[in-house]
C-alpha cells in the first residue's frame, strides 16, 4: 500500500475531529468504536507496532517521536522506513476512556524534524 493510498483510507474514517488532514501530518481525534477499524489500517501498512500500549518507551521510541509530542508507556508507536522516507503513527488514548488521537507523520530525513518548541519560539521572536 502507498502513503497516499493509506492517508485517503484513514479519511474516510468517521472522526470526531480532523486535525491536520495532509499526507505529510494526518492527525485526528477518534472514538474509541473507531480504534478496531484505524488498528487493520495501520496493521496494513506499517506492520506490527514497535511499541504497544503498556509498555515502556525505548531510548529509541522517545527519540523518534520527541518532536511530535513524545511517547507515553499508555500509547502506541508504530514505524515504517520506505525507500527514503520514514513514517510513524502514534494512538493516544485519552483521559476520558472515549477518544483516542491519531497522528501520522511522514519524516523526510533530509529537512529539519518540526518541532511545536521550535514553531513556538519562531512566534515569540516576532514580538521581541
Amino acid at each position: 500500500m502507498f502513503h497516499s493510498q493509506f492517508i485517503n483510507e484513514l479519511r474516510s474514517i468517521e472522526t470526531a475531529e480532523l486535525r491536520l488532514g495532509s499526507e505529510e501530518w494526518f492527525e485526528c481525534v477518534l472514538s474509541r468504536n473507531k480504534l478496531s477499524e484505524v488498528t487493520i489500517l495501520l496493521s496494513a501498512y506499517f506492520k506490527t507496532p514497535i511499541k504497544r500500549s503498556g509498555e515502556k518507551p525505548s531510548a529509541e521510541a522517545k527519540r523518534m517521536t520527541a518532536a511530535y509530542g513524545g511517547i507515553r508507556k499508555s500509547q502506541t508507536l508504530y514505524y515504517l522506513k520506505q525507500n527514503d522516507r520514514e513514517y510513524c503513527a502514534m494512538l493516544w488514548p485519552w483521559e476520558d476512556g472515549e477518544h483516542i488521537t491519531l497522528k501520522v507523520i511522514q519524516i523526510d530525513p533530509h529537512q529539519p524534524v518540526p518541532s511545536s518548541r521550535n514553531w513556538f519560539q519562531k512566534i515569540l521572536s516576532w514580538f521581541q
